[in-house]
């Protein structure tokens, strides 16, 4: 897979982690709550740490994502009066909600900037200029070249490649009407087309050019594409759960390394696209209705609001004990079946 290509992978899966993270500890910092540990890597022995205020910011041996610690979260945890005041479990319902949202919301954020990066950097994007014209071609036959720009088919003025597709691949077997411009003139050809995959042929092949965005078109841009992948997601997984396929099709942590990996291999702007796309992924299924995932944490809250008083803590570490059980279950199904296919991958190399 390549040694580069996996430290990529893995720093950007990271990344979307330690965002997330970054969100909660962001949000309990405005409602005043007091941070005990904002770490880089998931909970172990500290590589280095430093105090900064009360808040010790630091990096721990398991370079994976991060954590915050805020005091109230621990049930169990005993609390001065000054401490209590800031205390997570102390603060109004909406500002915990607030907090736990945060996490996921960081995660949509966080996409909004990469695809804006991806726009800005720019994307080679298909142009209605000609780059290539393939032998004994239609296009060949009736002398159309390359750089030659189509501006119009069959008298339909074409501005973008999708729409000379559409209209060539309708034409099937019949003479149409091109018009392009070649060195400032106008020039129009009748080639009669092909048929290649049971849709009309001319034979030629666009020219790909670089299309930058300004950084507030493209964060404009990234707000709706994110916006709409958000939603796509939610219908792709409701689907998984309603018509079946969610073990075959989920993939666990080896898994998400080893495609991002391949992602990362081949194309970084693509890698970036897809990063984000797993961050939208992230948001959304930390918002199931299951321990320790933020929506775990939202059902509680909701159940405390419901009986207006909260949960016997010996009561919610069982419930929250048995749900994280059922949930590390399936971390490891997954994870054993990502094993396997990558050993049929590497069989197969």
């Amino acid at each position: 897979m390549g040694i580069i290509s996996l430290v990529i992978a893995i720093l950007g899966l990271n990344l979307l982690i330690f965002a997330h993270e970054l969100g909660h500890f962001l949000a309990a910092k405005l409602a005043g709550i007091k941070v005990y540990e904002f770490m880089f890597g998931l909970p172990g022995p500290k590589i280095f740490s430093f105090n900064l205020g009360e808040t010790s910011y630091g990096a721990t041996t398991i370079l994976f994502g991060g954590y915050v610690r805020f005091a109230g979260m621990d049930p169990h945890e005993e609390l001065s009066e000054a401490d209590r005041a800031r205390a997570f479990n102390t603060k109004p319902m909406w500002q915990r909600i607030s907090i736990i949202l945060a996490g996921p919301l960081m995660n949509l954020i966080l996409p909004i900037m990469l695809i804006a990066i991806v726009l800005m950097v720019g994307i080679p994007t298909p142009t209605t200029t000609i780059a290539k014209i393939f032998p004994n071609s239609p296009a060949f036959g009736v002398g159309l070249r390359s750089e030659d720009k189509i501006i119009s088919i069959e008298d339909k003025k074409t501005s973008e490649w999708s729409e000379i597709i559409e209209i060539i691949q309708k034409h099937s077997r019949k003479r149409v009407k091109v018009e392009v411009i070649r060195d400032g003139r106008k020039m129009t050809f009748y080639p009669t087309l092909t048929t290649k995959d049971s849709r009309g042929f001319l034979g030629i092949e666009t020219k790909l050019e670089k299309k930058r965005e300004t950084p507030l078109s493209a964060v404009h841009r990234g707000t709706i594409a994110t916006g709409m992948a958000t939603v796509k997601v939610w219908q792709a997984i409701y689907d998984l759960f309603t018509k079946g396929g969610f073990l075959q099709q989920a993939r666990g942590p080896v898994g998400i390394i080893h495609e991002t990996t391949l992602i990362a291999k081949e194309n970084l702007l693509f890698f970036l696209q897809v990063l984000a796309l797993i961050s939208i992924h992230l948001a959304v299924i930390n918002l199931f209705p299951i321990p320790p995932l933020d929506g775990g944490r939202l059902v509680i809250l909701g159940v405390e609001v419901v009986r207006g008083r909260p949960i016997d803590p010996h009561k919610l570490v069982v419930i929250q004990g048995i749900l994280f059980s059922l949930l590390m279950a399936l971390i490891i199904y997954l994870t054993m079946a990502d094993i396997q296919r990558l050993l049929i991958y590497l069989g197969g190399l």
